[in-house]
């Protein structure tokens, strides 16, 4: 990180699909020119496992504008934000662990988050018990649609 000057804006996703979180690092050069540069993480050397899990709204269900309106296969839809992620397990020693998650906890104005939720489970693999998947209701209720007056 040091040799990179001018550094503006840092993200993490997992580019090679090894659980890791690869650092994406936007930078200005000196001439101004605006770069991206990937640091490819190598900490999961030892064997750790991590737990993926990505919500999509299934959005293009049935119809999708553009070439082909039937697409085969279907497309799954975006990720979007408000997605909840929880597990339970047991350790070696018996006792129950609990971790929670959150798919796109900021979406505001410049937000880096990746796609998905990637959640750490240690070195050793322990049975997961649960798993819980939380998704935001959509509504169509309009604030400003009140006729009380």
């Amino acid at each position: 990180l040091k040799g990179i000057t001018g550094a503006y804006a840092v993200g993490f996703v997992d580019l090679y699909q090894q659980g890791n979180n690869d650092m994406i690092v936007l930078h200005a050069d000196n001439k101004g020119v605006l770069r991206g540069k990937v640091l490819a993480s190598n900490i999961n050397s030892k064997g750790n496992l991590f737990l993926k899990a990505q919500g999509l709204n299934g959005v293009c269900a049935e119809w999708c504008g553009g070439a082909e309106a039937f697409p085969d296969p279907k497309p799954f839809g975006v990720n979007f934000p408000g997605v909840s992620l929880k597990y339970i397990m047991q350790d070696l020693s018996s006792q129950r662990l609990a971790s929670q998650a959150a798919q796109l906890s900021q979406s505001s104005h410049g937000a880096m988050n990746p796609p998905y939720a990637l959640i750490g489970l240690g070195p050793i693999s322990y049975y997961i018990e649960n798993f819980y998947f939380g998704m935001p209701l959509a509504t169509t209720r309009n604030a400003g649609a009140d006729s009380r007056g």
